[in-house]
This record gives structure tokens, sequence and C-alpha cells, in this order.
């Protein structure tokens, strides 16, 4: 459960005071992480461009509030950066599906 006294959105590390334009010509993808069901999407900097190329000039804390999670519209969504490998691959926008504990 999403901690109450906090705003819905967080950003994680390094890139919160980071702009898109930054972002994208950085290379630095996006993984946004639902903390309210087992949503994961992680946008390449191709993505990010495409998306949220009119407010390349903008923060992530200023996007932050706008972004609702895409399978249950949840507020709570956590923005961390993409490993690199992900943040680098020309390929669109990769939804990964979190791996059930082996019993």
């Amino acid at each position: 459960m999403p901690e109450p006294n906090r705003p819905p959105w967080r950003v994680s590390g390094d890139i919160a005071d980071r702009s898109i334009g930054q972002l994208v010509d950085g290379g630095v993808g996006l993984v946004l992480d639902c903390e309210s069901c087992p949503n994961i999407v992680t946008w390449t900097p191709a993505e990010i461009g495409r998306r949220l190329r009119r407010h390349a000039d903008k923060s992530l804390g200023w996007i932050g509030p706008r972004l609702r999670c895409s399978r249950c519209n949840s507020e709570w969504v956590r923005i961390s950066r993409a490993p690199t490998d992900v943040a680098t691959s020309a390929a669109g926008p990769v939804i990964v599906r979190p791996q059930r504990p082996k019993a």
C-alpha cells in the first residue's frame, strides 16, 4: 500500500531535476512503476521524445503529477531511470511483466 502522507507520484534517483529534453538528449529511459498494481512500463528515450516533446523544457517534477497507471488509472506511480540496455534500445515502449515468485 502506498504511503499516505506523500504525493502519489515519486521520482527516484538523480533524474528528478532534469528536463524531458535533457533525458532524451542524454539517452535516458524511464521505468514507470505503479505502486497500486503490478504494472511496470519502460519508456525508451525515443518514446519519451514522442510522447512528451511539447514539454521538453519541463522537469519530471512537473510531469509526475500528471501521470497515471495505464492499467488501473492510479496516481501512485514511481518514476526511475531505466537500465542502460533498455534505454538505448531503438524499440518503442517495453511492457515488463513482473515474474511470479517460484513456490
